[in-house]
């Protein structure tokens, strides 16, 4: 494994960033490695430009997209690196503004009449009442739903923050025709212990899947459109052989003998390994 991707790992865990933020991070700085076929310590603001504008005529990339892999170079340079001056030129795309599509009152009464079980009515429900993103709603408790309050006390939200959330009259009542049913264990997606058979997935996990890198909304799965969308992810590189497996510090300066190279010098069809 590349020195440098452990040092970029290191200083990720030791800015506390969520696992899910250190791989997509470590993703792009390894997309952009094998893109040039170099170290990214023997780049600079030309390669990170060149790659971008890579990314956004040749790949089509999402403005989300986009900001994505300079937050992950510039974290590189920046951080681990040391090399501010590198991204210093760079920006972070303009995203578009877009009004969500809201739903009406009876529209949501007719997709939670749809659901003939009450626990994924329940955090169906729960997730669009408070506003929840569908992984807050999986750490939910039982000891954080506040009834003498009417609140819900969210934690290690998004950016790993607390936050209070208001919890309605509905939302209680069938929660609690939740609780007297199923009487789960731990948090509102806990299993019924009454249910006999294996465990099935909990169904804020099956939230969301994966194809091509996009949203799939899974048959029997507590997908709405008042649901939040998770943020998007960099494409996953290709597995590489083992034995064709190199780091970082030791990128050969010029692809293998016999591989056809592009009008640029570097062979499009050859791909640098990282792991």
């Amino acid at each position: 494994m590349g020195k440098l991707h452990d040092r970029m790992q290191e200083d990720l865990l030791l800015k506390a960033y969520s696992p899910h933020t250190q791989r997509a991070y470590l993703c792009c700085a390894g997309h952009f490695a094998n893109h040039y076929l170099r170290s990214p310590e023997e780049m600079g603001e030309q390669e990170i430009r060149g790659f971008l504008l890579h990314l956004v005529r040749d790949r089509k990339a999402s403005p989300a997209t986009l900001g994505m892999y300079v937050n992950a170079l510039k974290f590189l340079y920046t951080i681990t690196l040391k090399r501010p001056e590198a991204v210093k030129g760079i920006s972070h795309p303009k995203r578009p503004k877009t009004l969500p599509v809201i739903l009406s009152p009876e529209e949501v009464l007719r997709v939670l009449a749809a659901i003939s079980s009450v626990k994924y009515k329940a955090i169906i429900a729960t997730a669009y009442a408070a506003g929840l993103r569908i992984s807050e709603v999986c750490g939910l408790r039982l000891a954080d739903i506040d009834s003498q309050r009417m609140r819900i006390h969210v934690r290690s939200g998004k950016g790993k923050k607390d936050r209070s959330v208001m919890l309605g009259e509905s939302l209680l009542a069938l929660l609690r025709q939740y609780y007297q049913k199923v009487r789960p264990q731990g948090d509102i997606c806990s299993r019924d212990k009454n249910l006999s058979g294996p465990s099935p997935p909990r169904p804020c996990a099956r939230f969301c899947g994966r194809s091509s890198g996009r949203r799939v909304w899974r048959r029997g799965s507590p997908c709405t459109p008042c649901a939040t969308a998770l943020p998007p992810i960099c494409w996953k590189p290709a597995p590489i052989p083992a034995s064709s497996r190199f780091s970082w510090a030791t990128a050969p300066s010029a692809p293998p003998c016999g591989t056809p190279t592009s009008p640029t010098g570097w062979s499009r069809s050859w791909r640098a390994p990282w792991i």
